[in-house]
């Protein structure tokens, strides 16, 4: 017997006429007898390698003379093979057509959907995603070239697609391999290495460059497991450690590594201006002096390779993921032996100090005499020696030009797209004006005449030695940050960290980190000392003005682990008195309608311990779906500065809402124990039943060990009605700040005039902004109470209370609570200028003793 498999087919997705031909016979037979079970129903396909299911379905159909079907395999759906005009196409592309993706609501699984944070909106003609309301409502039938057989082309196939031009892209040896070569094959190489051996030694200089090589391939195999983590955009290091960091790591290395590019190009123009400068004074042709020259040559040439740039040059390695990794560790590999070779040689051949005549060489005096007279020659002072230690001179003149030449066009061409991405993403919102770019891709005009300006000004100091430590300081903590990153990643274990590069270890990746750090002290501590100032400087910068943006950082996936940790930690220590700390449930409603008791509440748990503000929808689920799913409240609290939660919830009246919420909220010990809400100002003029439910959501609090407060202000807490959409007064109005805004400048305008007690509908501008001067003839937004009361009641709790005292009337024993609440209220900036004074009932005598206790 053939293995069989069960396929599920939505028969709200397909139509009825597609069913009936698609069925096998033994499901056609009953279609007529039998309806479909529920929403689905099952078929029975052959999984048989020879067997194709769609051509065997398509034979048991109507043939016509211009339909045929075929059983190759270049026929098969799914092939790629591509009919050249619809007129071509045969009976199993219209069925594959009809079904996978353009007969249904649903979308064909697609890459932009998850590489594009717009995944809801159709884009360069891959379908969208259904709303939820599409997949409720019946298919529609789609726009588009209509064929026979019901088989319709879709608009978005019939579109011509749009050539968008991209940059030049290199295999892995061109693309990466090549280029880390240039640059590392460059000033170190040819003008210090071998200062590097003579003062350290043939050995010591090794063990320094093995330890370097260290550095750069553990932080390449970082690098490497983040870059083949997802796709990698503009800004190389920096989009790297941003993404995975978060804003504020991401923005303080973006500026730190945009600069040490931009240093690293007068770095290296530098370097050639001091070949040049050689030259020319070997040939007796000094322009000024050593120093002068140097300047004149770099600003000349970095002009130059500015304008290189201006014109364009934007290349990308094809395939980066797997370019990355291999192009890399290949140049470390064969840089790493170059470099030690070139280290043996020239302390092999030449002595640390020469005076550089050559009678001095028979009797030895060409070393002895450097110990009582300055010399010009060997390791330590002359810094062409690798010239002169060569074959054929030139090559290396020649490997010096095009190394230190190339790598400054790279820098001076990464620097501003590097910039420029830290812009676009508006970490620092005063720089975006050099996000802009110009041409086809994008080109960062206004970031390359910053970067130049940059490059300029170090090229001025017109000293190798001075510029070097600020490169290698700002490149090694970025080493550092990419190493930390993948740690950190590493260690969270996020769902999204899943990286196609696995020869990575997470404790390397700490060590190589801390080792990082290491190395920028040994080298130059000043210059590490000011490095790390600045990347925490800008670190809290970003931290306290908080952007709007999120990357779904590692930092987001360790904060939420170590919540979690806690929280079950918490779970298994038992509770005991002295922790004891009221974590409220607040009945405010829209926490907007009620800032009073919000911001009351506030002070008591601020930073210290839980609060919720509970929200009863009444009614049934589906027609209060906008405010469940609204973050609206959160955003408000949070513009408020309240670090509290809002939870709605719907039921058919407040009792049940209520008894909900103090059943759910929490979790394990972090659960509401402590019930608030506001005094019922018109109980006597309520309907009964309205009151006995007040009174019922007390006693149903008791029952659960809540405990209750209630809050009581002259104003009253409930100012909803001067927030209701009166003609579209609330849509206008964003937040309640904006609203008590408005209602302030009312209060001032109005201040001596009489009191309306009639409401005006105010009128909106075009731009949904409050017309001030429209609601300015209405001085009342809640009947029976002036605008000045709605302004107290809404700042009731936020400013300072001034001197006065906080009254306790603690006449029974609860426990401690109406206490403690004072108590907490008066550590409170707010409440600081209050004395707390206690008042209790009592025999005289047994409080007399009671205070000698």
């Amino acid at each position: 017997m053939d293995t069989k498999a069960v396929r599920l087919v939505s028969l709200v997705e397909i139509g009825t006429e597609f069913e009936r031909n698609l069925s096998p016979a033994s499901t056609r037979k009953n279609s007529v007898d039998k309806k479909p079970l529920g929403r689905f129903h099952v078929e029975f396909v052959s999984e048989k390698p020879g067997d194709k299911p769609l051509a065997k379905l398509a034979k048991s159909l109507p043939r016509t003379s211009k339909t045929s079907v075929s059983e190759s395999d270049d026929d098969y759906p799914g092939s790629p093979r591509t009919p050249a005009s619809p007129r071509n196409w045969n009976l199993e592309d219209s069925i594959h057509m009809r079904t996978f993706g353009h007969n249904t609501h649903e979308a064909v699984p697609s890459l932009s959907h998850y590489r594009n944070i717009f995944s809801t909106s159709a884009a360069d003609g891959v379908k969208s995603r259904p709303t939820l309301q599409e997949l409720h409502e019946e298919k529609q039938e789609p726009n588009g070239l209509a064929l026979k057989d019901g088989v319709t082309i879709p608009e978005t196939d019939l579109q011509t697609p749009q050539v968008v031009s991209s940059p030049l892209r290199f295999g892995w040896i061109k693309g990466v391999l090549v280029r880390c070569l240039l640059n590392i094959w460059g000033v170190m190489l040819f003008l210090r290495l071998s200062w590097v051996v003579g003062q350290a030694g043939i050995v010591l200089s090794v063990l320094i460059i093995l330890l370097s090589a260290v550095v750069t391939v553990l932080t390449t195999l970082s690098m490497s497991a983040i870059c083949t983590n997802g796709e990698v955009k503009g800004g190389g290091a920096y989009y790297m450690i941003s993404r995975s960091l978060g804003p504020e790591f991401g923005g303080a290395i973006g500026l730190i590594f945009s600069m040490a590019n931009a240093v690293a190009i007068a770095m290296y123009v530098v370097g050639f201006a001091e070949t040049v400068k050689d030259l020319l004074k070997e040939y007796d042709a000094q322009i000024v002096d050593d120093v002068n020259d140097v300047r004149i040559i770099g600003v000349i040439t970095v002009i130059l390779i500015l304008g290189i740039a201006l014109v364009g040059m934007a290349w990308e390695a094809r395939d980066a993921q797997s370019a990355i990794p291999k192009g890399t560790l290949l140049s470390i590999l064969i840089s790493t032996a170059v470099y030690i070779g070139m280290a043996i040689m020239l302390g092999s051949c030449i002595v640390r100090e020469s005076t550089g005549i050559i009678s001095d060489i028979p009797g030895g005096n060409f070393t002895k005499l450097c110990e009582y007279q300055s010399c010009d020659y060997g390791l330590l002072n002359d810094m062409q020696v690798v010239q002169t230690a060569s074959a054929w001179g030139p090559i290396i003149i020649a490997g010096i030009f095009s190394a230190t030449l190339s790598s400054a066009l790279a820098s001076m061409v990464g620097a501003p797209k590097v910039f420029q991405a830290v812009c676009k993403d508006k970490i620092f919102p005063k720089i975006y004006y050099f996000a802009e770019g110009t041409g086809a891709n994008n080109e960062p005009r206004r970031a390359y005449i910053l970067t130049f300006f940059i490059a300029l000004s170090f090229i001025l100091i017109g000293e190798l030695n001075a510029i070097a430590p600020i490169i290698s300081n700002f490149f090694l903590m970025s080493y550092a940050l990419i190493n930390f990153s993948c740690f950190l990643a590493s260690l969270t274990r996020p769902p999204g960290w899943r990286p196609a590069f696995v020869f990575y270890n997470m404790w390397l990746a700490l060590v190589a980190s801390l080792l990082c750090i290491a190395v920028m002290f040994m080298i130059n501590w000043w210059a590490a000392l000011i490095t790390k100032t600045i990347v925490i400087g800008l670190y809290l910068y970003v931290n306290h003005t908080k952007p709007e943006i999120n990357w779904g950082s590692s930092t987001q996936a360790f904060i939420y682990t170590q919540s979690l940790q806690s929280t079950l930690k918490l779970n298994n220590i038992p509770e005991h008195v002295k922790n004891f700390r009221p974590q409220c449930l607040v009945l405010t409603g829209a926490p907007n309608c009620r800032p009073a008791l919000v911001h009351f509440v506030s002070h008591l748990t601020k930073n210290t311990s839980l609060m919720v503000c509970g929200h009863v929808l009444q009614g049934e689920q589906k027609n209060n779906l906008p405010q469940l799913i609204s973050n609206y409240q959160n955003q408000w609290l949070k513009k408020e500065r309240v670090k509290a939660f809002y939870s709605p919830t719907c039921a058919s009246n407040l009792l049940v809402g209520v008894e909900s919420l103090m059943q759910l909220c929490g979790l394990g010990k972090m659960r509401t124990n402590t019930l608030f809400l506001g005094f019922k100002n018109n109980w006597l003029t309520d309907d009964a039943e309205k009151v006995e439910e007040y009174v019922n959501i007390i006693h149903s609090a008791f029952d659960l060990y809540y405990a209750v407060c209630i809050l009581r202000i002259k104003e009253g807490l409930d100012i909803s009605a001067a927030l209701e959409d009166i003609d579209g007064y609330s849509a206008a109005c964003e937040s309640t700040e904006s609203k008590a805004k408005v209602l302030e400048e009312l209060s001032e305008s109005d201040e001596d005039e009489e009191i309306d007690t009639e409401c005006t509908s105010p009128k909106l501008k075009s731009n949904d902004e409050v017309a001030v001067p429209m609601i300015a003839s209405s001085t009342q937004l809640v009947k029976g109470e002036q605008i000045r009361d709605v302004i107290k009641t809404l700042k009731k709790f936020q400013e300072k209370q001034g001197k006065g005292t906080i009254d306790v009337w603690w006449l029974f024993d609860d426990g401690g609570l109406t206490l403690l609440i004072p108590y907490l209220i008066s550590l409170r900036s707010q409440w600081d200028g209050c004395k707390l004074r206690v008042f209790t009932s009592g025999k005289r005598n047994q409080i007399d003793r009671d205070k000698m206790k």
